[in-house]
């Protein structure tokens, strides 16, 4: 019996002393990430000067990483304004890097930062607009704005109107379903369903 004692003791200060050292591990790459280089990098890429340039495709992606930094840096403002910026100046078409400059992300990261900011009303509107947008053209971009529509309905106690974008998204899903191009769509739309339905 004595020596199960002991294994089990052995067991319990071999776990706990690595589960410690992965607690400090942790805590020291959270401490490096809040101080130095990465918010270094990132207020040095929200203060960037705009490029002596008119190709719109180059001002479409300086602007949508701009507006990212400053999305991180919890500077919602100066991020829609460049994001919106970005919007103008995107060119469909040409290659993206990262989907860094492609109108869906733009338009996506316009949608979080208006919701970041608290303006419910206005994101709800943009993703109104999203929605009109692509009904035709994006069934897969449909689908996400009705999922957006449906929360920020919820969150701005409209059963009513969550309920019929629900249904929409529902629906969407299904048309989704019978798409020629379901095999790419599937992980996007299933994940995002669940995200915001469960």
């Amino acid at each position: 019996m004595l020596p199960r004692f002991v294994l089990a003791i052995c067991l319990l200060v071999l776990f706990s002393a690595t589960a410690l050292a992965q607690e400090d591990k942790l805590e020291e790459a959270i401490g490096q990430s809040l101080s130095g280089t990465a918010t270094q990098d990132m207020r040095a890429q929200a203060s960037a000067a705009v490029p002596a340039t008119d190709d719109k495709h180059e001002l479409a992606i300086f602007y949508h990483r701009r507006a990212l930094a400053h999305q991180r840096l919890g500077n919602y403002e100066r991020a829609i304004e460049d994001l919106r910026l970005a919007l103008a100046n995107q060119q469909p078409g040409r290659p993206t890097p990262q989907q860094i400059g492609d109108r869906w992300r733009i338009q996506n990261d316009l949608g979080n930062a208006l919701g970041a900011r608290g303006d419910q009303f206005a994101a709800l509107e943009f993703w109104n607009g999203i929605a009109e947008e692509t009904r035709q053209s994006n069934l897969l971009h449909y689908h996400h704005a009705q999922l957006r529509m449906m929360t920020i309905h919820s969150l701005l106690a409209r059963w009513t109107d969550a309920d019929k974008a629900r249904a929409e998204a529902e629906a969407t899903l299904s048309r989704l379903r019978a798409a020629p191009q379901w095999a790419r769509w599937i992980y996007n739309a299933i994940d995002s369903h669940n995200r915001f339905i469960g």
